[in-house]
């Protein structure tokens, strides 16, 4: 069971699935706009066959806009450990990223 906007319980299936839809939905909504495009990042993600590659600019970038001194997510790696290993850690996102990108599909190993 989960509660919706109002607070109230929702316990049929088909009510809880499209509340935890919407939930994410709202938390990974993504407003930022690609480089030298009108186009928001979710949009540009569409299978439109586009099949250009992440760049490291974009990693690069990314990177600078992740938050400082907060504790470190399921994989222990923190936003300093990520940016200041000289470039070697931006190499290897770069591969992974756009492996990824290219196989679409993405690893679920923890």
């Amino acid at each position: 069971m989960i509660r919706d906007d109002n607070g109230c319980l929702l316990n049929e299936e088909m009510h809880v699935k499209e509340r935890w839809k919407i939930y994410f939905e709202s938390v990974y909504a993504c407003e930022d706009r690609v480089a030298d495009d009108n186009v928001t990042a979710a949009e540009y993600m569409i299978d439109d066959g586009n099949e250009s590659e992440i760049t490291m600019d974009e990693i690069l970038k990314a990177l600078k806009r992740m938050k400082v001194r907060k504790t470190s997510g399921y994989d222990k790696f923190s936003s300093e450990m990520l940016r200041g290993d000289g470039g070697i850690m931006v190499s290897l996102l770069y591969q992974l990223f756009n492996r990824c990108w290219k196989s679409r599909r993405v690893s679920n190993d923890r």
